[in-house]
């Protein structure tokens, strides 16, 4: 890779790092504990319903995947409007319903669950925790690792591959764009000295992507702007169900 081709991708993955880098923290937060009743009540008070997929038993992982995607919107939606707001807290535990419906509890509860003697799990989750309770944890820093770009979905784009080689598990993955981020962008484009509004950025001269970078950074923005969320998918025995999500660089 040469200089300039590196310090491409440097730049253009500085921002994606560090907003990755504070929702992480932000779920390690979480996970350790916070005042927040709602997100952290025992499973006995956990007031929704588990709603099964939309797409039925044998829907496909790229299916499943959506599902989980779309909860997720509903749960930011909600979340960005406020729990008090007309209906919303039902709308809320409706979508986290239909998270809990998509998300491999097994597995979920597995991962999280401390166990002392073999030195597994979660150390912020308590001892007792109970499957409800760990997987609630999950489903809300997954909405919170996604937040940024929730509403910027790409669905034509959603691609699914082997994970890791196995037949039993998939990584689908939707590229994403901010929409604050994509309006900033164009605006910036169209000033003069900053080259074609319409030519790819890669294609653009040093100078010309330098200053659309800085004019960028001064926003609270880094360029590239697109990025992807991907989602582990395994196949369970109630089907295909999502295992992880996170946020990476754009395709």
């Amino acid at each position: 890779m040469d200089g300039n081709l590196s310090q491409r991708f440097f730049d253009g993955s500085r921002a994606t790092t560090l907003r990755t880098f504070a929702i992480v923290s932000l779920a390690a937060l979480m996970l350790a504990g916070c005042d927040d009743k709602r997100r952290h009540q025992a499973s006995e008070e956990v007031a929704f319903k588990i709603i099964e997929p939309a797409a039925g038993a044998d829907a496909s992982p790229e299916a499943i995947a959506k599902e989980a995607l779309a909860a997720m919107q509903e749960l930011q939606r909600v979340r960005a409007e406020g729990m008090g707001k007309d209906d919303n807290r039902a709308k809320y535990e409706e979508a986290m319903g239909r998270l809990f419906g998509v998300a491999d509890r097994d597995r979920i509860y597995a991962l999280v669950k401390p166990d002392p003697a073999g030195g597994g799990g979660s150390p912020f989750a308590p001892t007792d925790i109970t499957e409800n309770a760990a997987v609630r944890r999950v489903a809300e820093s997954w909405t919170s690792e996604t937040a940024y770009y929730i509403n910027g979905l790409d669905l034509d784009s959603v691609v699914a591959k082997k994970a890791s080689g196995s037949d039993d598990r998939m990584l689908v993955s939707v590229n994403v764009v901010n929409a604050n981020d994509r309006s900033a962008l164009a605006e910036i484009r169209s000033q003069s000295g900053m080259g074609p509004a319409d030519a790819p950025f890669a294609s653009l001269t040093a100078e010309q992507q330098q200053k659309i970078r800085d004019a960028a950074l001064k926003r609270g923005f880094n360029v590239p702007i697109e990025a992807q969320i991907r989602l582990v998918v395994a196949k369970t025995k109630s089907g295909w169900r999502v295992q992880k999500v996170d946020v990476g660089p754009g395709r």
